[in-house]
């Protein structure tokens, strides 16, 4: 019984981890946020997707969630060296404005 859902699981991981991978950057598109957002570039959706999915019972949501994490924090870790910049990538916090060292 376990094999049959093992492609399912699978696959709820793998769209997760490229949904996750993704998100960071549909910032780009919306007007009201600046490239490089603290809401979007930043742990706070992981983690309040991470909170509730972690308590359900159905293994498929989790490992999307798990998957999801998983690629917001390794486009997270891209973006902290760009090939194209010196020094590092800095990011936007709303009203406070852009993070220095």
């Amino acid at each position: 019984m376990r094999w049959k859902v093992f492609p399912f699981v699978t696959l709820s991981l793998l769209v997760g981890l490229a949904a996750g991978e993704q998100f960071p950057d549909i910032d780009q598109g919306i007007d009201f946020l600046v490239h490089r957002s603290f809401i979007t570039h930043g742990p706070l959706l992981p983690l309040f997707l991470f909170l509730p999915a972690s308590r359900l019972k159905p293994v498929p949501i989790r490992l999307f969630v798990l998957g999801f994490s998983l690629g917001v924090a390794v486009h997270l870790c891209f973006d902290l060296f760009p090939k194209a910049w010196q020094g590092f990538a800095l990011i936007h916090v709303p009203v406070v404005g852009w993070t220095y060292r």
